[in-house]
């Protein structure tokens, strides 16, 4: 590229096309500095050069935020407890031994 020329800067959906993430995780990234920014606005873009040297610094892992808070894979004992007392099973096999108990409390009345 020219010296005298200015180079184009990346966009978030740019930069999250590159490392395979949402735009979302970018912004989240460049507003707690982890990554290099240029604020224009309200929007943050991004020199290429500098994420090229971030790159090649953080090496094989960049961490993302969006990892950090990663929601539980199952669903509490309590979420269950709440989803049974509202009507909910959670699972087919619990609906089924459930209404068997009914059927077996119904019939001994």
């Amino acid at each position: 590229m020219d010296e005298g020329m200015p180079h184009k800067l990346l966009s978030a959906a740019d930069v999250a096309s590159r490392w395979a993430v949402t735009p979302q995780t970018i912004r989240n990234m460049a507003r707690q500095g982890k990554i290099p920014q240029v604020r224009v606005c309200a929007h943050y873009r991004f020199d290429p050069a500098e994420i090229e040297a971030f790159e090649k610094k953080s090496g094989e892992r960049i961490e993302c935020p969006d990892q950090e808070r990663a929601p539980p894979a199952i669903a509490s004992q309590n979420a269950m407890d709440v989803s049974m007392r509202s009507g909910g099973t959670g699972h087919r096999s619990v609906a089924f031994h459930s209404g068997q108990q009914i059927a077996r409390k119904q019939s001994a009345h």
